[in-house]
């Protein structure tokens, strides 16, 4: 029997005051895997938040390169939570391979096992046991690079994003890249990350591979390649893999639509999150903020509580958040919305401990020139 390890993280933003929903703790019954999976949980997400699924193979190798990636980026804010599944298989020219080739290999061609194993197996029970939505990445290296490509030809719309880092593309005569000219077909929210470094066997079938998958999406190419010459076939995946997270988890890097200050585009970016995702959307909480607050005191605060309030929603009970909507409603003279708000600020700093009650306070005080506001 192939031997799995299954390692789940659930890695979450670093904003104390985030409410957290509560996960279950890993089933002590685990008959419906191998007996050697191992699962992992570390972090929760937020309350409501349904964590986009990331599959890790060659998992004994690149688990831990794909772990601190996400850390860094999270600790960026430009990734979400998200959870990891990590696979290793016993024989990697068996399992990753979609064709028999015996001059290579008489166990070869096994790879619709291993998709089986992952569509019937490894999926359904992460639905049962986590809060995980429809959102689903592959990453893979060298063969495992051919196995997720293999994965995206044969499932075209169950992926949103693919990495494949150096993958063996000369496999059986670049059976993998051959099938692609023929259909690359794909919903247009598909990302599919494709690297290369010094090696030389896998370059023709990646570019053509590249050429045949590539379009252009309202939020730009479907497809990219990036080179890394000076990297080898090892050394690559380190950045690789970086570079091929934050290419398919863009749609949670807003930091240049709160640049531009483009209420609108925001918006669309919210429901993006929702439509990918199913649940609760993942934001940068303190910029989001700051960008409301920007606008109260650009003299607009209508558009500050319009976009305070749906943070609110998707962020409830932050101080932060909370005393920006109540300061958004005294400049727009909605004293008894702003009274509430902050009262509702100040119990949960005063529970917290916090060094802003200071602050509520005095923003309560403009409320309470106009309705009786008092905070305690």
């Amino acid at each position: 029997m192939r031997s799995f390890l299954i390692a789940v993280l659930a890695c979450q933003a670093f904003l104390a005051a985030c409410a957290t929903m509560e996960v279950p703790e890993p089933p002590v019954a685990e008959d419906e895997l191998p007996p050697n999976t191992e699962i992992v949980l570390l972090g929760e997400p937020q309350d409501g938040m349904r964590l986009p699924v990331i599959y890790v193979f060659d998992a004994d190798r690149n688990l831990h390169v794909v772990e601190s990636a996400v850390k860094v980026l999270q600790w960026a804010e430009v990734m979400p939570p998200v959870l990891l599944v990590g696979v290793t298989p016993t024989d990697r020219m068996a399992e990753y391979t979609p064709t028999l080739d015996e001059e290579v290999s008489e166990t070869s061609g096994q790879s619709d096992e291993l998709l089986g194993f992952i569509d019937e197996t490894v999926r359904p029970y992460l639905s049962r046991n986590y809060p995980v939505s429809e959102f689903e990445v592959l990453h893979g290296h060298s063969l495992s690079g051919l196995f997720v490509l293999d994965a995206m030809l044969k499932e075209p719309d169950r992926y949103d994003g693919v990495i494949a880092i150096g993958p063996s593309v000369w496999w059986d005569q670049e059976n993998v890249p051959v099938r692609a000219s023929a259909d690359c077909s794909a919903p247009e929210r598909r990302r599919v990350f494709l690297s290369l470094s010094n090696e030389t066997d896998s370059r023709p079938g990646t570019l053509s591979l590249a050429a045949s998958c590539a379009s252009e999406t309202s939020d730009g190419p479907a497809t990219v390649l990036k080179e890394y010459p000076r990297e080898d076939h090892v050394t690559a995946v380190t950045p690789a893999t970086h570079d091929g997270l934050r290419y398919v988890f863009a749609a949670w890097n807003m930091d240049p639509l709160y640049e531009a200050r483009d209420v609108g585009a925001i918006e669309q970016r919210l429901a993006l999150l929702e439509d990918l995702t199913g649940g609760t959307q993942y934001v940068n909480v303190p910029a989001f903020a700051s960008l409301g607050r920007s606008f109260t005191r650009g003299g607009d605060p209508q558009t500050a509580i319009r976009l305070l309030e749906q943070l609110n929603d998707i962020a409830p009970d932050q101080i932060m958040v909370l005393n920006f909507l109540g300061e958004a409603y005294n400049e727009a003279e909605d004293y008894a919305s702003a009274c509430q708000t902050l009262q509702k600020s100040f119990v949960i700093a005063t529970e917290k401990k916090s060094p802003m009650t200071r602050w509520i306070s005095r923003q309560a005080d403009v409320s309470n020139e106009h309705v009786d506001c008092t905070v305690e």
